[in-house]
C-alpha cells in the first residue's frame, strides 16, 4: 500500500498542502488504496534534522512511499501513478502527441502557474496590511495556503505597484487557459487526464485574490466540469475556493 506523506488543513497553520493535493485527488481518481501520513509542518517538515527529510530533503510535501520506493514533486507522482496503475492510464497515454500535450500542462503549471501565485498572495496579505483591500482578506489567504510576510518597512504605494501587475501576469495566465481550452472540455482533449487534476487544484486560489474570470468562459466550464468529479468533490480547499467564487461573482 502507498504511504502518501502530506499536511492537511485541519490543524495548520496555512490551511494545508496545495500541491499534495493533486496526488490525494489523483488517488482517489484511480481507486487506489493508501495510507494517509499527516505531518506537523512545524515538528516533522520544516526542521533539517527530522525523519522525514530523509525521505525528502527538501522538506516539503508531497512525497510518496510506493513499497520502498520513494518518491516526491507533485507533477511527477502524478506521472509515475499514470503510467504505473493500470487503472490510472486513461489520464495520460502512453504515446503520441497527447501525451506530451497534457504534460506540457504539468510542466506549465510548475514554472508559471503556481510560481505566479506564489507571487501574487504575499502581495495580497501586504495590500491587506495597507489597507487596499478588506479586513477579512488575510485570514482567507491563510486558508488559501498563502504564507504571511514580513510587512514592516514595506513601501505601500510599491507594493500596491507590485500587487497590479501580478494580477496582470495572473490574468494573462487565465488568457492562456482559456485559448488552450477553446474547442476542448480538458486541456488533454475530450478526456480528463493528470493536466486537469494538476490545473484544477491550483486555479481556483486567485479566487481568494479577488480575480475575476468571468471574460474566460472557457475556463469557467472547465472548473465547473471538473467540480462534478468525486475526487474534487472530497477535497476542501477546491470546494472553498468554488465557493468563493460564487460567493463574490467572479465566475
Amino acid at each position: 500500500m502507498i504511504k502518501f506523506y502530506t499536511i492537511l488543513p485541519d490543524n495548520d497553520d496555512i490551511g494545508g498542502a496545495r500541491q499534495a493535493t493533486k496526488v490525494s485527488i489523483m488517488l482517489q481518481e484511480i481507486g487506489e488504496e493508501f495510507e494517509t501520513i499527516d505531518l506537523d509542518r512545524r515538528s516533522f517538515v520544516r526542521p533539517r534534522d527530522s525523519e522525514y527529510r530523509k525521505l525528502n530533503p527538501n522538506g516539503r510535501v508531497p512525497t510518496i512511499d510506493d513499497d520502498g520506493f520513494v518518491l516526491w514533486e507533485a507533477g511527477t507522482i502524478l506521472q509515475y501513478l499514470a503510467e504505473t496503475r493500470p487503472a490510472a492510464r486513461a489520464l495520460l497515454p502512453a504515446s503520441g502527441r497527447q501525451r506530451f500535450e497534457i504534460l506540457k500542462w504539468i510542466s506549465w503549471d510548475g514554472s508559471t502557474m503556481t510560481p505566479d501565485l506564489v507571487i501574487a498572495c504575499p502581495l495580497k496579505i501586504t495590500q491587506e496590511a495597507n489597507g487596499f483591500v478588506g479586513a477579512d482578506m488575510e485570514a482567507m489567504l491563510l486558508a488559501a495556503g498563502c504564507a504571511p510576510v514580513l510587512l514592516m518597512g514595506h513601501d505601500a504605494e510599491k507594493d500596491k505597484a507590485a500587487w497590479e501587475q501580478a494580477v496582470d501576469m495572473l490574468q494573462w495566465d487565465y488568457h492562456v487557459l482559456e485559448m488552450a481550452l477553446k474547442g476542448k472540455r480538458y486541456f488533454g482533449g475530450d478526456d480528463f487526464s493528470i493536466a486537469d487534476i494538476a490545473l484544477g487544484v491550483v486555479t481556483p486560489i486567485a479566487f481568494l485574490l479577488g480575480i475575476d474570470i468571468k471574460q474566460h468562459p472557457n475556463v469557467r466550464n472547465w472548473l465547473l466540469r471538473v467540480a462534478e468529479r468525486p475526487s474534487f468533490q472530497n477535497t476542501y480547499s477546491f470546494m472553498d475556493h468554488m465557493a468563493a467564487a460564487e460567493r463574490d461573482g467572479l465566475m
